[in-house]
């Protein structure tokens, strides 16, 4: 009993072993295969032995023989199976080893292109602080330069005005009021420079294509600049071609702008000598020429090459030899480029300078001409809620010969309209309760074709857009003089208005 027990047990144990092997070595336990093979090999010679005890004939003659056997292959089998491991042990090591390698190699990789990345953006921030702190010294400058070029012009006017009443004798007085005006000049300039600077900067400026007149408004700049030279040391030649056709499809704004700054500028740097305004006009290549030439300062290689940075002078610091706020060449430099013109510069140091531009423009036929009268003398509406503003107007008007009446908002406008017709009426653009575009709008929805033109401080191009989209006329900016009232009305006395959005000019 006491063997059949033993016997029983040991084939309980080799059969648990024998399971065992085979369920590693089906999940891929390559060693577990030499297991089984000795296991099985041991329970074949247990088997043997354990027969005879339980009462059958023995399989062996020599069980004891057998047994031995069946224990020696089974130590050479798992002395195969723990090579067969240790081989494991070690194609799993040289692998792990493999992986470390490569994982040290890409994290050598990833560690070099950081560092890469470092140096690169440490560069860029570099030089990102270097053009911050540049551009916190040009933004000292300019405001520096503003505070200088806005106080100057303000303060001939100021002190020009409290000496007026002081002074007693005519000649004075003109020699004041020259001075006046030269202020007044000199400040509209600056500030419609930082306007269109400002405009230019985001590059969403577009050049309109409306018809206008070209004679007028360079008779108007060349008048204008006449103020700003001294007559008695310095002359000015006008000359403007005999075949310049009288009327453009353009942007007269731009244009005139784009001249009055270099002719600005020119009388600037004009201390003696010859300033020359000509136009020129090209019927092959449809090119309105312009050309500005002057016997200031002029400009060295190296400062022409920086001239269309902005806020940029030749003379510069508290020694400079010239005023303004750097940004005349930089302003003409993008309005060519919006007008799709060309602009060339040719100076020498000392010796003066020339500027060219030459702008593609598309000449009117005559019948779409409009014609004047030079008897007008048709009611004028005032619309205006600065008091201050309408006065002076008012007085424009009155000199002129012209009837006039005032309104003082968008609803005492319409009232007025609704009583009488007008020839022409000066509209204000900003205005509280209702803006100038919206009674515009109300007045074209009425069916009242008499010109609106808008007077205006707001001269950025997205209210011109504006305003001829609403129905007006024309434009024109604040502050504004006689004479441009004169020439205004002269241009729209007895012009019908076209559809909303185009204007006839």
């Amino acid at each position: 009993l006491h063997l059949v027990l033993l016997s029983l047990a040991s084939t309980t144990w080799i059969i648990t072993g024998l399971y065992a092997g085979i369920v590693c070595w089906r999940e891929g336990y390559q060693p577990a295969r030499f297991f089984v093979l000795a296991f099985a090999l041991i329970f074949l010679g247990a088997l043997a032995t354990i027969i005879p005890n339980l009462g059958f004939p023995p399989v062996f003659k020599n069980s004891f023989l057998a047994t031995l056997i069946a224990q020696t292959f089974d130590i050479l089998l798992l002395s195969l199976a723990l090579a067969d491991r240790i081989n494991l042990l070690r194609t799993e090591k040289q692998a792990a080893l493999e992986q470390l390698l490569t994982s040290e190699q890409h994290k050598a990789k990833i560690e070099r292109e950081a560092k890469a990345v470092l140096a690169q953006a440490n560069e860029k921030l570099q030089q990102s602080l270097e053009n911050a702190e540049l551009e916190s010294e040009r933004k000292s400058n300019f405001l520096r330069m503003v505070s200088h070029e806005l106080r100057t012009p303000l303060h001939s006017i100021s002190s020009s005005i409290d000496q007026w009443s002081e002074v007693q004798s005519g000649e004075q007085q003109d020699e004041i009021f020259k001075d006046i005006n030269y202020g007044a000049v000199r400040l509209c300039t600056q500030v419609d420079n930082l306007v269109l600077m400002a405009e230019t900067d985001d590059s969403k400026l577009e050049a309109e294509n409306h018809p206008f007149e070209l004679r007028p408004v360079i008779d108007k700049l060349h008048s204008n600049i006449l103020s700003l030279i001294d007559a008695e040391k310095v002359s000015l030649e006008y000359r403007c071609a005999p075949n310049l056709p009288r009327a453009f499809s353009g942007d007269a704004y731009l244009i005139s702008h784009l001249v009055r700054t270099v002719l600005d500028n020119a009388c600037k740097y004009t201390k003696r000598g010859e300033i020359l305004f000509a136009i020129d006009w090209n019927d092959e290549t449809q090119m309105l020429g312009i050309t500005v030439k002057d016997d200031g300062c002029g400009m060295s290689k190296e400062q022409q090459k920086v001239v269309f940075q902005g806020f940029v002078q030749v003379s510069r610091g508290l020694t400079r030899q010239s005023e303004g706020l750097g940004l005349g060449l930089t302003l003409c430099h993008r309005l060519s480029e919006v007008l799709n013109a060309t602009l060339s510069i040719t100076s020498e140091l000392g010796e003066g300078s020339q500027i060219d531009f030459q702008i593609p423009l598309k000449p009117l036929p005559a019948e779409k001409i409009l014609p004047r009268s030079t008897d007008f003398k048709g009611s004028i509406l005032i619309v205006e809620d600065n008091l201050i503003n309408a006065k002076v107007l008012e007085r424009i008007i009155v000199k002129l010969g012209h009837p006039v009446n005032v309104a003082h908002s968008g609803l005492e406008a319409l009232a007025a309209v609704g009583k009488q017709r007008y020839s022409v009426i000066l509209m204000d653009v900003q205005m509280p309760d209702m803006d100038g575009i919206t009674v515009t709008q109300k007045i074209r929805a009425q069916g009242i074709s008499s010109p609106i033109i808008a007077v205006t401080a707001n001269s950025d191009a997205d209210v011109r857009r504006k305003c001829r989209l609403a129905g007006m006329n024309d434009i024109t900016i604040k502050p504004v003089k006689l004479k441009d009232i004169q020439q205004l009305l002269l241009e729209w006395q007895q012009v019908t208005t076209p559809p909303t959005g185009q204007a006839v000019h």
